[in-house]
């Protein structure tokens, strides 16, 4: 019999006149009840503390999604009285400041297009002859005696039984990389159209090895090399780059945007300029635009600082501790903002920046504020913080000491901020060894006598540097600053702890192992009041049976006596 069992037969047939029932329950309460108290307890803490390590996650996500928006603020203000023409993207206001520059633009970048007319009756279907078809790359230079520079890159086509009909070798065409080619018809006749990309090197020339003069393929070549080429005809458009006059320098590109052509700014040219019509371009940095950005950044600061410190707080007079006082990780997560205004930023100069230069303050009770007058201060004084200071609070700065060299960042969100230094060395073979930082490149020069290293590895990993002819030649050495603003560099951490592989995930990852031991354990408690109720509720059966005897035996010796009385009168 069950304990349970027992305890109903006893209610029923007890001989003490004791609540066994109830006496059992009290005693296994007794022995469980603390414990059983405590996994309630712990289990409870536990749940909270998972669902506020949830909420804080969502708070930092939150919050990161807004520093984003800092990370895009405009750097400076762009004045422009010919935006039809031209548009002008700040990019680094460190080099901008307070510049203007009278730019007209001559020329736009254009593809190289050319028309093949067929004769009628020529179609999609027409069969061509079996021969082959290449496409050279190049550049077309001179004005009436043309020559082509091959940029080394050319394309074969070969057309066989099965695939000779002019649709598929148009097909062909279409597919190599930088061509793109269709058949129009006017219903009668057809016409081959070719189009190349932007820029000047990106022309090309045709030719084709068939023999048959009356073939369709005969058509299909293009090369005007000389003075009368017959193929002149076929010239829809010339492939030439964009150029643009910035106060007297000729600057070109292959695609009508101008990434260094002013260094911190971007251009691209939509319409060239009248002759003797200039664009005014002007650049300030808009001091009460920063500011109004700043203080809403403490802002955001301030507001997420102060929910940390209320989810750790410990509990003073008598309060209640903080749901995550404690939590080691949430704990760390305040130091960090606490920390803020007194952790250097590094890559902005020789030494490093703090935001307490700008004006950030950490106050007595935990709060962050922006002390303008700090501000207005240190731009007045430091002009190394001054001419970077957009991007020491909001972004990135890539500078060097030379303007031979030019650095990008391509694929890096999670750049070393440093001061590096650079060298190099000119070798017998005319490559170069490159030293930058600690990382050494042997390289040769393009046609032009320069240099493009895209680094793949290491602490410069995704940045890509173009070194001069004459920073070459000249067997340099300098230095060049990878500057990480606060913003990037505190969403980079903010990243780090949120998202399923952040540590606030395996914070709560931890929780659940302790949560799940709690109910293992609550498990293991609920066996054990039952063991503990079968054992107390079998030993006072015990008792009770032999109570219950002794009982039954003085009720017959009662009896006994008093048939032996009544017998005896």
């Amino acid at each position: 019999m069950s304990g349970t069992e027992i305890l109903s037969t006893l209610n029923k047939t007890s001989g003490s006149g004791i609540d066994i029932a109830s006496l059992v329950k009290n005693l296994v309460a007794a022995e469980t009840q603390v414990e059983q108290d405590n996994v309630k307890n712990d289990t409870t803490a536990i749940e909270t503390k998972i669902s506020e390590v949830a909420n804080l996650s969502k708070d930092l996500s939150d919050f990161g999604k807004k520093l984003t928006t800092y990370e895009n603020v405009a750097n400076a203000v762009v004045s422009n009285t010919h935006s039809g023409h031209l548009l002008v993207k700040a990019k680094n206001s460190s080099s901008l400041q307070d510049s203007s520059y009278n730019i007209s633009v001559n020329r736009l970048a254009q593809e190289q297009v050319i028309h093949i007319d067929f004769s009628n009756g020529t179609n999609s279907l027409t069969s061509l002859e079996l021969a082959t078809i290449s496409v050279e790359f190049g550049t077309w230079s001179g004005d009436t005696e043309k020559s082509f520079l091959s940029n080394g890159i050319t394309n074969t086509i070969t057309i066989s039984e099965g695939t000779n009909s002019l649709e598929k070798v148009i097909t062909s065409l279409d597919n190599i990389e930088g061509l793109q080619a269709n058949l129009i018809t006017n219903g009668t006749s057809s016409s081959l159209i070719i189009r190349s990309e932007l820029g000047a090197k990106n022309g090309f020339k045709i030719s084709n090895t068939g023999s048959d003069g009356a073939n369709a393929l005969e058509k299909i070549a293009f090369d005007i090399t000389g003075s009368n080429s017959a193929d002149q005809n076929k010239i829809t458009q010339s492939a030439q780059d964009a150029e643009i006059n910035i106060d007297g320098v000729l600057i070109n590109s292959g695609n009508n945007i101008f990434k260094n052509a002013i260094s911190g700014a971007e251009i691209k040219t939509l319409k060239t300029t009248s002759a003797g019509e200039t664009a005014k371009i002007s650049f300030a940095d808009d001091q009460d635009s920063l500011k109004k950005d700043i203080r809403a950044l403490v802002s955001d600061l301030s507001q997420i600082k102060n929910n940390i410190k209320e989810l750790t707080s410990r509990g003073l007079n008598g309060e209640d501790d903080g749901p995550l006082a404690g939590d080691t990780r949430a704990t760390q997560i305040l130091r960090k903002f606490e920390k803020l205004t007194t952790t250097g930023l590094k890559g902005f100069g020789q030494n490093k920046i703090y935001l307490s230069q700008l004006g950030f303050r950490t106050e007595l009770d935990g709060s962050i504020t922006f002390d303008e007058k700090v501000f207005d201060r240190t731009l007045d004084n430091n002009k190394e913080i001054r001419n970077n200071l957009r991007e020491i609070i909001f972004g990135v700065a890539l500078q060097t000491d030379n303007n031979e060299m030019q650095i990008s960042n391509v694929t890096n969100d999670h750049l070393a901020p440093e001061r590096y230094a650079y060298q190099t060395e000119e070798n017998s073979d005319n490559s170069y060894t490159i030293t930058l930082g600690n990382q050494v490149f042997s390289v040769s020069p393009d046609q032009n006598g320069n240099v493009s290293l895209n680094v793949r590895e290491g602490d410069l990993n995704g940045l890509n540097f173009v070194l001069g002819s004459n920073l070459l030649q000249n067997n340099s050495a300098g230095f060049f600053d990878i500057g990480v603003g606060f913003v990037p560099d505190f969403k980079s951490y903010v990243d780090s702890l949120i998202g399923p592989a952040g540590e606030l995930a395996k914070n709560a990852d931890s929780y659940k192992e302790q949560l799940s031991e709690l109910e293992t354990l609550s498990i293991e408690l609920v066996d054990r009041k039952k063991r503990l109720t079968d054992r107390y509720s079998l030993e006072f059966g015990k008792m009770e049976t032999s109570i219950s005897g002794i009982k039954r035996s003085g009720e017959y010796i009662t009896s006994l006596v008093d048939m032996w009385n009544n017998y005896n009168k």
